[in-house]
């Protein structure tokens, strides 16, 4: 992220799950206040709304915000230290 905000004249939130997953009002407000809108109490009851949802995600939406993701990457970890190494050695 440090690197798209340095190139990119964009204002940027940077929302990390983990903040989402602890504390999903928090994080919200953050994001709706980012967006230049008024906050609603329903932004944290979404996956209850009578809406239609056509994305392939609808299942997710559903669900709502959990913590089963939280730390999922590890698994993955040895298999991108190369990448990782590759990055810090151009900056990242």
């Amino acid at each position: 992220m440090s690197h798209w905000k340095r190139v990119l004249s964009l204002n940027f939130v940077e929302v990390r799950y983990e903040d989402m997953v602890s504390n999903l009002e928090s994080t919200a407000k953050t994001m709706i206040d980012a967006c230049g809108l008024d906050w609603e109490s329903s932004c944290l009851d979404f996956m209850n709304t009578s809406r239609a949802v056509r994305t392939p995600s609808r299942l997710q939406v559903r669900q709502g915000v959990h913590s089963g993701s939280v730390g999922y990457w590890t698994r993955y970890a040895k298999m991108l230290t190369t990448l990782d190494q590759a990055l810090k050695d151009c900056g990242f």
